[in-house]
């Protein structure tokens, strides 16, 4: 029975060592195991991250342009509201320039400035102003055919049939030459 006692010892002694190297290569496993997963995980956690990152990054640009483009549109709606309001007060100061006295002086200085044989044409002039081109022609001495003209602020052009030119001395030009030179050079630029 020694024999058998010695037997299962070494039997057990065995076992133990086999269950030994079968629980160090099953804790081995294990943390292969568990490496592989925590660094699978992390790059999904990386990935995530990532994404969401870029998403951020896509909103925040998106925001950014939108927010952009709002302030560009409110500094246009300034500009154009402020260009139009010194339009106006410039447009309401020269209708009543054109009710004055001086107007009738600076009629006749322009009338003046050109050399041009006014007999060889016509005035065009706005409704109220056809009396005091009449008297002006009359001043001056020079032909008097005088219509009216869709004309709102004054002036005159005179277009001569003759050497087929036309001078536009209105003042509805002038301001339209006014307004287009000062959206070029005011720096009211976006």
């Amino acid at each position: 029975m020694v024999d058998n006692k010695n037997f299962i010892e070494d039997v057990n002694e065995q076992a133990t060592l086999i269950i030994d190297q079968i629980h160090k290569e099953m804790e081995m496993y294990e943390k292969d195991e568990i490496n592989i997963f925590k660094a699978s995980l992390e790059k999904e956690i990386d990935a995530y991250y990532e994404g969401e990152l870029n998403d951020l990054r896509l909103k925040t640009q998106t925001t950014i342009s939108q927010n952009k483009l709002d302030t560009k549109r409110k500094l246009l709606k300034l500009r154009t509201d402020l260009a139009k309001e010194l339009f106006d007060t410039a447009e309401m100061k020269l209708l009543t320039f054109s009710r004055s006295k001086d107007y009738q002086e600076y009629l006749k200085a322009k009338l003046a400035k050109n050399a041009v044989e006014y007999c060889n044409g016509y005035f065009e002039v706005r409704f109220e102003d056809v009396e005091i081109f009449k008297q002006l022609t009359d001043e001056l001495n020079i032909c008097n055919d005088i219509r009216i003209a869709d004309i709102k602020l004054g002036g005159f052009t005179f277009t001569s049939t003759v050497d087929r030119i036309q001078l536009d001395e209105t003042l509805d030009s002038r301001l339209l030459e006014q307004e287009a030179w000062f959206m070029d050079h005011s720096g009211f630029i976006l």
